[in-house]
């Protein structure tokens, strides 16, 4: 069993991102790191393309199904969560800039 790393016991597991160009991605925090693109087509599956940031580091197949199922199973559970509560991504709103960057006293 792998001992998990202060890297691994200071962020979560998983993160879910987005690019300006539209595309999702999964991204795997704790070891084997990786950023999966979420792919959607017509299928009930979703697919996750992991490319890994250390390399598989040895996983079986076995191992590796597991993974890209826990992956897939984030997303699903993210994205029904966010369905629930919608301003859960929406950007939080920046204080008011003060003039000069100084405030009064």
């Amino acid at each position: 069993m792998r001992i998990a790393t202060e890297f691994e016991r200071t962020f979560p597991k998983w993160l879910i991102g987005d690019s300006a160009d539209d595309r999702i991605f999964v991204i795997h925090l704790h070891w084997p790191r990786f950023v999966g693109e979420v792919l959607e087509d017509n299928s009930p599956a979703t697919r996750i393309e992991p490319t890994f940031i250390d390399g598989p580091g040895g996983l079986t197949a076995p191992e590796l199904a597991r993974l890209m199922r826990q992956a897939g199973d984030f997303y699903l559970n993210e994205i029904k969560r966010c369905e629930r509560t919608p301003a859960s991504f929406s950007k939080p709103e920046r204080p008011p800039k003060h003039e000069n960057n100084q405030h009064k006293t």
